[in-house]
C-alpha cells in the first residue's frame, strides 16, 4: 500500500522571502553551492561569517552522487581555546 503523497507548505515566496516570522535571533545569509562532477559543497559557516555565539570554526553540506566518491576529510582534535586566532 502506498501513502498519497503530501506536498510540504510553502515556506518562502517567489522572490525568496520567508513566508513566516524567524525564529527569534535567526539570521538568513546568501551562500554559495560549489558543484562538481562527484556531488556539491556549500559552505554554511565560517569564521568568514559574522560572529555565530556556538564553538563552531566551520559548517558545511556535502552531497555525494551515486557511484561516485567525493574525497576526503579529516578533524584534528582541537580546543576552542586553540581556534581563536584563526
Amino acid at each position: 500500500m502506498t501513502a498519497t503523497p503530501q506536498q510540504d507548505p510553502r515556506t518562502v515566496t517567489p522572490e525568496g522571502e520567508p513566508v513566516r516570522v524567524l525564529i527569534q535571533g535567526g539570521v538568513i545569509q546568501s551562500s554559495v553551492t560549489d558543484a562538481d562532477d562527484p556531488g556539491t559543497l556549500r559552505e554554511i559557516m565560517s569564521l568568514a561569517r559574522p560572529p555565530h555565539p556556538a564553538p563552531l570554526v566551520s559548517v558545511n553540506q556535502f552531497t555525494i552522487r551515486p557511484g561516485t566518491i567525493k574525497g576526503w576529510h579529516v578533524h584534528h582534535p582541537y580546543t576552542f581555546e586553540d581556534r581563536k586566532g584563526w
